[in-house]
């Protein structure tokens, strides 16, 4: 799935990057263009196959006079464009026109006209402002000059082209009306894939989101059921270079109707020879990289369309259109396509700036409530760490450091005092403007033999330069799974012989999970640090006096220490069982694991438990008095809970069991989490650090998952025994098959019927086979049932009694046969049964032959129908013989489960599986089996129904059917 680095070829992309697609001068075949300039207008460029549209060769319309290539209607359009080209809205227009000569097939054109910019560009600018020549020509005296030229584009299209525009207009109306006014963007970009997939009808639809390194994501996706779903993926940034995305922005649609198709050249008039390449930014026949195309024939993709999601004047994202084979649009479709577009993105701004709104009302109020707080002579310490709401829930992180005046305190999970004075010196070092930001400390290599903890990301802020207060952001590891559609690593493929770029061919999901960064920061969260810090540097100068900053952190740590059970109350997980340890990091003895991870703080080196709340009281029984005091190590000991507990790591998780004398087996959840550390260079203060270690109970859910783990692990053997049992059937019946089918060979081309005696035992063979493939079927059916479960089975009325009479009576014979002894006993009554007749017809069956079957000569086989005394129906067989063996009692308890045997037993080609099914095809009437076995003197098998089922009984007495 992954490949080294350093096994990738050195590729520059920037030849990707820096590609003039713009200015190729190709176009696709399904349209004409023509570049028109001068007065009158006439044709300076045009595309090779004009013959199809316009009825004569390129070659020969160079430097005609557009009114002898399209009507007079469209010519007059035309010079209104070049003009009219200073108002904005008359920059692009659409019109329709009929070429001059008759064309078969084609009897109306869809014109696109747009005028040229200085220096041959497109004029997509509002203003419409023009330049002159260089030499002081104007536009006017030399059609070489490209400021008043037009480049028109022909499609062709339908006589009665307006009415399929008109429900086109009503389709748009509809598609428009289904994106909702919601703020949710996921829900909104899944309305419009949805919407567009119906306006277009392209096979597969999606909305594509840039993130800030300018890689992509599917983020909603309508595609046909048939094609492998590409929602969630990611692409890297070099599948959309550089320069196309600036064309996104300019030119919001893009068309590739067939990407097999040939792209045309353009012809140019000797007049404008030597002039620059033609910009076809803005053209929609513009054709496209031979990279792209390849791109898409890897994808198997052969027509697309894009639609520009431009917010705020930046590319925000795209919306892909994929179609498997070539598709034309026609225009008013492709103009539904962009309105709908535009109307997305003023949606996704709209969302996008209520957004930035919330956050900036909520960093203002944060802002203003500080503010009130200095003012008010609160202590900023407090105000930041302990307030409410305080700092790091606003920023979103987990950690604060404050550094002042050779003091420093850190609140959550931030790196240890120890730490704190190099990490600050690092960032300072490297911060610009007073700013350092990271979300991947470890990859930036500035911290190098620096225990940053569970810290992966952090902001931090110097406002008052070299020696004033700092300030500082922590966030934690954010374990990401990212779902690539390749290998981001290998973007482009390099040929060996040309040293030529190529798009990759591989797009199967390739899964990248990134560890060591924390979630990056925004741009929100960077500035109410600055603005944060901006305040504290305030706060220093103007209490200089009184010792500034630093003098309000010792402060802060004094107040801290007498307010330690407090504390512990209203934290927010107060709602565990919570203790707070003291760590005395002078007097911590440090120990290396040997796992690589570095030292780490010995359980019970100065780990002292200070303050306890009552959740924890109340759940291990016991009080302040019994666990303050004492070490980390004694207080586990003391309650029974490993001594890991003491040692795991900063931000640290683990599961323990715990038995508790009031609740028995529980399952714990432990958490270990910073929450207050000091450290004082100039030695006013020592260095103390305060953790909490939170104890949750978690037992449900984790029976919850054992329960789940359990049915999921017997869900899994039944499917297993269905398996096997099928495959079991099909061999099966391939024996009897093919001796049934010898047989009927023999019997047809056989014409002597001098040996009547052979031909009989040839019936007997076909009769035992054709039995044999009775009951295989039998087998499945009563398979199909329990699949289907209760709902498979019949509802109906049958006398039980006169069921298990005709059943025995049958079964007389085979235990004659075999010296077996028979014996059965059915009431004198009656009893009417509610349920599925053939299904129990089935169990019974099968009991009682496999009771004839495991019996040797000589023993006794009973059979008994009785009511028990509360009305319910038992079924009694009981064998004298050698019983059922260990595999077949399984499989009474637990249908489908068992492996099938081997086939030893002659008579019972499925072995153990028929049990099986006997004891579902009992369970679907809500009845039970009791199995009683003495190794080597027999089996009682009794099976007991619900009397619910009991229909109706009465005295009358009972022969079997047929006496």
């Amino acid at each position: 799935m992954t490949d080294s680095l350093t096994d990738l070829p050195s590729v520059d992309l920037s030849e990707c990057d820096n590609e003039p697609i713009h200015l190729l001068e190709l176009v696709q075949g399904h349209g004409c263009l023509m570049v028109v300039g001068g007065t009158p207008l006439r044709v300076l460029q045009i595309s090779e196959n004009a013959e199809t549209l316009l009825g004569q060769p390129a070659t020969a319309l160079i430097e005609r006079p557009l009114g002898t290539v399209l009507d007079d209607l469209s010519v007059m359009a035309l010079n209104g464009v070049r003009d009219d080209a200073r108002r904005p809205e008359a920059s692009a227009i659409g019109l329709y026109a009929r070429p001059r000569q008759p064309v078969p097939g084609v009897a109306r054109l869809r014109v696109h006209a747009q005028r040229r910019g200085p220096g041959g560009e497109m004029d997509l600018s509002a203003s419409g402002v023009t330049e002159g020549r260089a030499d002081g020509a104007t536009a006017d005296e030399s059609h070489g000059t490209a400021c008043h030229d037009v480049i028109v584009e022909l499609e062709p299209i339908q006589e009665r082209d307006e009415e399929a525009a008109e429900e086109t207009f009503e389709a748009e109306s509809i598609a428009l009306a289904s994106l909702t006014e919601g703020e949710n963007l996921f829900q909104l970009l899944n309305q419009a894939v949805h919407a567009i997939a119906g306006l277009t009808d392209y096979d597969r639809v999606m909305a594509y989101m840039f993130h800030e390194d300018w890689s992509g994501e599917v983020m909603a996706e309508c595609c046909h059921p048939d094609m492998t779903p590409f929602l969630g993926l990611r692409y890297p940034a070099s599948d959309i270079p550089a320069q196309a995305r600036r064309l996104y922005v300019s030119t919001r649609l893009r068309v590739i109707v067939d990407v097999d198709g040939l792209n045309v050249p353009i012809l140019r008039a000797l007049a404008v020879a030597g002039e620059p390449p033609l910009d076809l930014g803005g053209a929609i026949l513009r054709s496209v990289s031979s990279y792209h195309i390849e791109y898409l024939r890897n994808m198997g993709v052969k027509a697309t369309l894009v639609a520009s999601l431009v917010v705020d004047g930046a590319l925000w994202g795209l919306i892909a259109c994929h179609h498997n084979s070539r598709k034309v649009v026609p225009w008013h479709r492709r103009e539904a396509v962009d309105r709908v577009a535009a109307r997305l993105s003023d949606r996704i701004a709209d969302i996008i700036s209520l957004q930035r709104t919330r956050r900036r009302r909520r960093s203002k109020r944060f802002l203003s409530l500080l503010d009130q707080a200095l003012s008010d002579n609160v202590n900023p310490v407090r105000a930041l760490f302990f307030g409410t709401p305080r700092m790091s829930d606003i920023v979103r992180g987990q950690g604060l450091v404050l550094v002042a005046d050779g003091c420093g305190v850190a609140w959550g999970e931030a790196p240890t005092p120890e730490v704190i004075p190099s990490l600050m010196a690092r960032a300072a070092k490297h911060a610009v403007d007073g700013l350092f930001v990271s979300h991947d400390l470890a990859g930036t290599g500035l911290f190098a033999g620096l225990r940053l903890g569970a810290s992966c990301g952090m902001i931090a802020v110097f406002p008052g330069g070299d020696g004033g207060p700092a300030l500082a952001c922590f966030r934690g590891e954010l374990v990401r799974e990212v779902h690539w559609g390749g290998d981001p690593n290998k973007p482009v493929e390099v040929d060996s012989a040309s040293q030529r770029l190529s798009p990759r061919k591989s797009f199967n999901l390739w899964r990248q999970v990134v560890h060591g960064q924390s979630s990056p920061w925004e741009r929100w969260a960077i500035d109410l640090v600055r603005d944060v810090g901006a305040m504290l540097a305030k706060y220093d100068a103007g209490a200089a006096e009184t010792g500034g900053l630093g003098q309000a952190l010792r402060h802060q740590v004094a107040c801290f220490e007498t307010t330690l059970a407090a504390q512990v109350e209203t934290l927010s997980v107060a709602e565990s069982g919570l203790l707070l340890v003291e760590i005395a990091a002078d007097d911590v003895r440090q120990v290396d694991a040997g796992d690589g991870a570095g030292p780490r703080l010995s359980g019970d080196a100065g780990n002292r438990v200070v303050a306890t709340n009552q959740t924890f009281r109340t759940r291990f029984d016991v009080d302040d008095g019994d666990v303050c005091g004492s070490t980390m190590g004694d207080v586990l000991r003391q309650l029974g809970l490993p001594k890991a507990i003491a040692d795991l790591q900063p931000g640290g998780d683990m599961d323990v069991e715990w038995w508790s004398g009031a609740s028995g087996h529980r399952t714990l959840q432990v958490r270990r989490r910073g929450l207050f550390a000091h450290a004082d260079e100039t030695g006013v203060i020592g260095r103390r650090i305060w953790v909490t270690y939170a104890f949750s109970d978690v037992t449900s859910f984790y029976r919850t998952r054992r329960a789940l783990g359990a049915a999921r692990d017997q869900a899994q053997a039944r499917s297993r025994g269905r398996t096997e049992f099928l495959a079991r059937l099909a061999h099966e019946l391939r024996g009897p098959l093919q001796a049934i089918q010898g047989y009927a060979t023999l019997l047809e081309h056989d014409d002597d019927m001098l040996y009547p005696d052979r031909y009989r035992s040839f019936a007997r063979e076909i009769g035992d086979h054709s039995g044999g493939l009775l009951n295989l079927l039998n087998t499945l059916l009563d398979l199909s049932r329990l699949d289907q479960g209760a709902e498979g089975t019949v509802s109906e009325s049958f006398d039980l009694t006169t069921m298990m009479a005709e059943i025995c009576q049958q079964a007389a014979p085979a235990a004659a046969s075999g010296g077996i002894s028979w014996d059965w006993h059915i009431p004198n009554e009656s009893i009417w049964f509610q349920g599925d007749a053939g299904a129990l017809r089935r169990a019974f069956v099968t009991l009682i032959h496999k009771a004839v079957v495991v019996s040797p000569p000589g023993s006794t086989v009973m059979v008994r129908l009785t009511l028990e005394r509360g009305g319910e129906p038992r079924v009694s067989v009981n064998d004298s013989g050698l019983g059922l063996n260990d595999e077949e009692l399984i499989a009474l308890q637990r249908p489908l489960e068992a492996r099938p045997d081997d086939g030893a037993l002659d008579h019972d080609p499925l072995g153990s599986v028929s049990l099986a099914l006997v004891r579902g095809l009992i369970d679907l009437h809500g009845g039970a089996i009791a199995v009683t076995s003495n190794p080597g003197s027999g089996t009682t098998v009794h099976v007991t129904l619900p009397r619910h089922r009991v229909v109706s009984r009465d005295n009358a007495a009972v022969r079997p059917r047929g006496e």
